[in-house]
């Protein structure tokens, strides 16, 4: 059974994919994550939320390192 979060992700994602017929740059990403879930061998949405768990990792890092490069700067 489906939450509700979870028919939102996925109606995100759907819209996502509409506009990609539009969009050279986006379609090819969309198409990598597929390409990558038939590999994994996981759901087309799931490799979605990975893909955009790490993109929110790395950038959280990146923030963090330049906080800490800047402090260091000022001490």
């Amino acid at each position: 059974m489906l939450i509700k979060a979870d028919e939102e992700f996925m109606r995100m994602v759907d819209e996502l994919v509409n506009l990609a017929e539009s969009d050279k740059e986006l379609f090819a990403g969309i198409k990598w994550i597929d390409n990558e879930s038939k590999k994994l061998d996981i759901s087309f949405y799931d490799m979605f939320f990975i893909v955009l768990q790490r993109h929110l990792a790395d950038e959280k890092a990146k923030e963090w390192l330049s906080e800490r490069s800047n402090k260091k700067l000022i001490d």
